[in-house]
């Protein structure tokens, strides 16, 4: 039997720019993460998060 992918869009925090990774709300250990048209992101900053399971998380943007 084939592994579904499984997707959530959730928000999270930066918390390092290079590599790129981040604390999911709710979350208590950074993971890292990949971004959507390779956008650059700062340390602290609110972003929208899809988590991907078994894929890294991708970033989607600034939180709105």
């Amino acid at each position: 039997m084939a592994r579904e992918i499984t997707e959530v869009q959730t928000t999270g925090t930066v918390s390092s720019a290079a590599p790129l990774e981040v604390v999911v709300d709710g979350a208590t250990v950074a993971c890292p993460a990949a971004t959507l048209n390779g956008q650059a992101y700062t340390v602290g900053q609110r972003v929208t998060v899809t988590v991907r399971n078994p894929l890294l998380p991708l970033v989607q943007g600034v939180e709105s």
